[in-house]
């Protein structure tokens, strides 16, 4: 693998381990980077099916040899193959990003309805510590 690969691998790695922890302790700013990998990836993966959508459609093999018919047929079954999996991977991509969106949402609400509480906790022990002098 590149350096690039690496770099990259080691990024969505860190921002899915911000992600875990930004969950789990109700944090939604520890989300909020992974939102943005989730849309990233998923524009990525839009193009990819793009692009072997025009090679499908618009890229012929050249013809240099009496069995051109047979090539350009494992060429166009190949590429419809990719689309396949690239149209599998795009909608699994979408519903990550729903998941994550709907995670992202909830933890919020979650932090806010906690901040909450502990205004209301301070507000009450404040008004029962002036009762008591």
């Amino acid at each position: 693998m590149k350096i690039t690969e690496w770099t990259l691998c080691v990024i969505h790695v860190v921002l899915s381990l911000a992600h875990a922890y930004g969950c789990f302790t109700s944090r939604p700013a520890f989300i909020k980077p992974m939102l943005a990998n989730c849309f990233a990836s998923t524009g990525l993966m839009l193009i990819y099916v793009m692009v072997v959508i025009y090679i499908i459609f618009n890229v012929n093999v050249p013809s240099m040899t009496d069995s051109a018919d047979a090539l350009q047929m494992r060429f166009e079954t190949t590429q419809k193959r990719n689309l396949t999996t690239a149209g599998i991977f795009f909608v699994l991509y979408i519903l990550w990003d729903a998941s994550t969106l709907y995670v992202y949402f909830e933890v919020k609400q979650q932090h806010d309805d906690f901040m909450y509480w502990i205004v209301e906790e301070r507000i009450v022990a404040s008004q029962t510590r002036s009762t008591d002098r």
